[in-house]
């Protein structure tokens, strides 16, 4: 059985990804600085394999343990989905080195990191697949996101290179960038005056996202049958960032 590492494993999009990979047969492993209080004992009662670790993706040592760990527990690693990330929310003149250097810490670094972890034994098997979770943030400028859209414009990047470097030895590197999905901490932010009015006009598909969406787009990334996808952005947004002028009604004829 394949195990697959989902970092960030508690979170809204996160735990969504683990479920339905769960679903799907993989022996999920997932991360989280602080787990969900009864993810695993839930996730079990479906009689889903999954197992939660207490991992911070900005340390290096707990992320080699818990490779080690999930390799004993659940069986060779074959994906990994860097799912874990932050993003304060502050004006740029009110964000200062030490919070960049922590979003990045986290953003960046934290995936660079899980890959160096399971590249050498992802080779030494023949392949895998990493599919790293970026954001329309990479390509669109959103206000009050300085450290977080130029985090993930710098994982976008990583993606690519990576999939250059290590499709050599079977290693597909792809990522996955979510529009407006419907979490806890989009449903604040969307209740703030017009922004979901805005946000609302502008998707083609009619309705904001639900963090299963991004799951069936990870699930397709890390499927051993995509041979020939790597170094690839699939942006799933219900068709956000490719709108010019809403299709209003008045504009239909």
């Amino acid at each position: 059985m394949h195990s697959v590492i989902v970092t960030g494993g508690a979170g809204g999009i996160g735990s969504a990804i683990c479920r339905l990979l769960a679903e799907r047969g993989y022996a999920v492993a997932a991360w989280d600085r602080e787990p969900a209080d009864g993810l695993t004992e839930k996730l079990a009662a479906d009689d889903l394999q999954l197992t939660a670790y207490r991992v911070d993706v900005t340390d290096r040592g707990q992320i080699d343990d818990a490779v080690a760990a999930v390799e004993r527990d659940l069986g060779p690693v074959w994906g990994l989905v860097n799912c874990a990330g932050i993003a304060p929310e502050l004006p740029f003149t009110a964000t200062d080195e030490a919070l960049m250097d922590r979003v990045y810490a986290v953003n960046v670094r934290g995936p660079f990191s899980c890959i160096k972890a399971v590249a050498p034994l992802m080779t030494q098997r023949g392949g895998g697949r990493v599919v790293n979770v970026t954001s329309t943030s990479a390509t669109l400028g959103f206000a009050m996101l300085s450290a977080y859209d130029a985090s993930k414009a710098a994982l976008a990047q990583l993606t690519r290179t990576l999939a250059v470097e290590l499709g050599h030895v079977g290693i597909r590197v792809n990522a996955v960038a979510p529009g407006t999905i419907l979490t806890e901490l989009s449903v604040d932010w969307l209740e703030r005056g017009r922004v979901a009015a805005h946000e609302a006009d502008r998707i083609p598909a009619g309705r904001f996202g639900q963090p299963e969406d991004i799951a069936k787009a990870v699930a397709f990334l890390l499927d051993g049958d995509n041979e020939w996808i790597t170094g690839a952005t699939l942006t799933v947004d219900g068709g956000h960032t490719i709108t010019g002028l809403p299709f209003f009604e008045e504009l239909r004829g």
